[in-house]
């Protein structure tokens, strides 16, 4: 189910990571600059959010309540008091008004902090000196 603007998932609770997302914001944790909003803070890997929410997503609603101006503390119990089924709906930015994410390169300085992007980059360079 969708509306104008906003996308609606139900997600089911798995029981290692639960309904595998976590979230920040709401009107206790605000920063200068910000709205207060609710977002999307973190999507686990193999749970049930995964191709559905995205970090960044901003809550709107939690099981038909709206999420608008609520505290985070009180966005957690709302979702703890879901049980095993939760309907979420969330507004997500444009491709291009989302704030692109750091590699642990640039988070560290350390270009070799990341080990796949060095593996990658490994590889590449094997494939080229293969084809030349």
């Amino acid at each position: 189910m969708s509306g104008p603007g906003y996308e609606t998932y139900t997600l089911r609770k798995k029981p290692s990571v639960g309904f595998g997302i976590a979230i920040s914001g709401g009107t206790d944790q605000m920063v200068p600059g910000q709205t207060g909003a609710i977002t999307i803070s973190d999507v686990v890997a193999g749970g049930p959010a995964v191709g559905k929410l995205q970090i960044g997503d901003k809550l709107i609603m939690v099981q038909n309540n709206s999420c608008v101006g609520m505290t985070r503390a009180d966005c957690v119990n709302l979702m703890k008091s879901a049980g095993n089924t939760i309907s979420i709906s969330v507004v997500r930015q444009p491709k291009a008004q989302q704030p692109p994410s750091m590699t642990n390169n640039q988070r560290t300085g350390n270009p070799y902090n990341n080990r796949n992007e060095h593996h990658q980059r490994a590889v590449q360079q094997q494939q080229q000196q293969n084809y030349n």
